[in-house]
């Protein structure tokens, strides 16, 4: 089947079954603005939940097959819109917009990035606009889902989109938010907030008891001279961090963990950075401060 929702759609069933079908907007300009699902088990084979701006699920048994996907590209803040929305240029290009990072500076100086890398909740920033006819890309979704036992074999997808049409000085949107919690972790699906046109990546965090995932299934690219988002890992049983691509060491009074694990990333930290660990790694990865002229105290 294949079938339209509004702006807010709410199914709470003790079996869902969504099986060779399409969960989508009415038309091709709109969103399904906020989709909450809460089912004791959940099923989504052979089929595509597109274009949702936040979509929260709830389900201690929830399956998403391969082949299967969720679309939540470009379903975030609109252009020149959100809390690091892409700064228009007078003569040159604009500046990127930012999410999990910093969009890439153009002939205006980039808005810095927001959200929380330990609890990511918040839509991608709109990139900037040209004129009315050359509107900027917009951000990426918000996917929570929290589940006793879940296999994700498919994929999800917040990355943020391209302008429509490309013109000579605006930039895409920025990557939206994954905010995963389980208890079982098992399958094989990629998940990705990345950022469009000179954009920054958005922010993944996956917290688990069990997981068969690599954290290399986790991609929050910005975009040519963008920063990546930031993508984690958090097993709930050992107190390990793992962290890839990208990471902003949020103000709190330490980071106490018995793995922490950084492989490949660029992080940056605020005034004062603590770290307290049993084991730790900094692999092919930087730590520094917010910006080229701040220091970590």
């Amino acid at each position: 089947a294949r079938t339209k929702a509004n702006d807010t759609l709410n199914i709470s069933a003790s079996v869902f079954h969504l099986v060779d079908s399409i969960i989508e907007p009415k038309n091709n300009v709109s969103f399904i603005g906020n989709f909450t699902l809460s089912a004791g088990t959940s099923l989504i084979m052979n089929s595509v939940i597109n274009r949702t701006s936040r979509f929260n699920i709830t389900s201690p048994n929830f399956t998403l097959t391969a082949g299967s996907v969720i679309l939540s590209d470009g379903a975030g803040f609109a252009s020149d819109s959100g809390p690091a929305f892409g700064v228009a240029g007078a003569t040159l290009a604009g500046s990127g917009a930012g999410h999990g990072g910093k969009g890439m500076p153009g002939e205006s100086v980039p808005n810095q990035p927001y959200d929380n890398p330990l609890n990511p909740e918040e839509a991608g920033s709109g990139g900037a606009s040209e004129s009315a006819s050359f509107l900027g890309g917009r951000g990426g979704g918000v996917v929570f889902i929290r589940s006793s036992f879940s296999n994700l074999s498919g994929n999800i997808s917040v990355d943020g989109v391209l302008p429509p049409p490309e013109g000579t000085k605006n930039t895409g949107g920025a990557g939206g938010s994954i905010n995963i919690l389980v208890g079982n972790l098992t399958g094989g699906g990629f998940l990705t907030a990345k950022g469009a046109n000179a954009s920054s990546g958005g922010m993944i965090l996956v917290q688990y008891n069990f997981t068969q995932i690599p954290i290399t299934n986790l991609e929050v690219q910005g975009d040519g001279g963008a920063e990546h988002g930031t993508a984690a890992m958090f097993d709930l049983d050992d107190n390990s961090l793992n962290i890839r691509q990208g990471w902003r060491w949020v103000k709190q009074a330490s980071w106490n963990y018995t793995l922490l694990n950084v492989s490949n990333a660029r992080t940056k930290a605020n005034d004062t950075l603590n770290i307290s660990a049993s084991v730790f790694h900094l692999i092919n990865s930087t730590i520094e401060g917010n910006t080229n002229d701040s220091f970590i105290g």
